[in-house]
């Protein structure tokens, strides 16, 4: 099991984030709280099915040190890497120990269901490499009154994920830098400020964007010099002929 203050969990080409400069002092303040109480929770919930399943399963224990911080969710490269043979994956789901909702992609069953599981399960999808972004990521962030039809994902180039059940993804590739990529409920999402960005480059309607704008300066998700910043990015835009 991590430590309760890891939170850099299988994501094969995002870095933990880095806050740095004149904001530092609008972080959010009860980052390291929430995620120290959501990690406490995953144990206990580890535990729990731990007593379950039985603890002498120590297959199921190696799966369950991974999906605790994933929502419950494992995947087959995972799995491998912790020296868990994928027929072994395939014998538990027969056995109705694990779902396999997506590609490459497992669930233990006994895991209670969480909110936004199904964002955790985009990012896992694409072989861990995915960051929920754009209106996903406002949405997530809980800025903007926005209902994606479908999930955001940004991947790093030259991946470009091709397996069954892309067509619930909106899929964007661009190399995200360290300072451009959070954690919202343990799921790598990109910060505020870069999901308004890409969410005005993909034409976001501007009411919407001035409501994320507002909301995450209120809750002082960043502060006066990035409000700046992006609203002259917006101006900048919008004289562009």
């Amino acid at each position: 099991m991590t430590n309760a203050l890891v939170v850099q969990v299988g994501v094969a080409d995002a870095v933990t984030p880095v806050r740095h400069g004149s904001e530092r002092r609008f972080q959010r303040r009860d980052t390291v709280r929430y995620r120290y109480v959501s990690t406490i929770v995953a144990r206990l919930v580890y535990n729990t099915v731990l007593i379950w399943y039985g603890i002498t399963m120590t297959t199921m224990d190696r799966i369950l040190e991974i999906a605790a911080d994933q929502h419950g969710y494992i995947t087959v490269r995972q799995a491998t890497d912790a020296g868990i043979p994928p027929v072994e994956l395939r014998k538990l789901a027969h056995r109705g120990r694990l779902d396999h909702p997506a590609h490459g992609v497992y669930r233990v069953a006994a895991f209670p269901r969480r909110a936004h599981g199904e964002l955790m399960e985009a990012t896992l999808w694409a072989d861990g490499r995915g960051v929920v972004s754009h209106e996903t990521a406002l949405a997530l962030w809980d800025l903007a009154d926005l209902n994606p039809q479908r999930i955001h994902l940004t991947v790093p180039p030259p991946y470009r994920p091709r397996k069954r059940g892309g067509d619930r993804y909106r899929i964007w590739t661009r190399r995200l830098e360290a300072d451009e990529v959070d954690f919202v409920d343990d799921i790598p999402t990109v910060t505020p400020e870069r999901a308004i960005i890409d969410s005005v480059n993909n034409g976001l309607q501007q009411r919407f964007v001035e409501q994320a704008i507002v909301t995450a300066r209120n809750r002082q998700l960043f502060g006066r010099e990035t409000e700046t910043r992006i609203r002259r990015y917006l101006q900048d835009r919008l004289s562009r002929p």
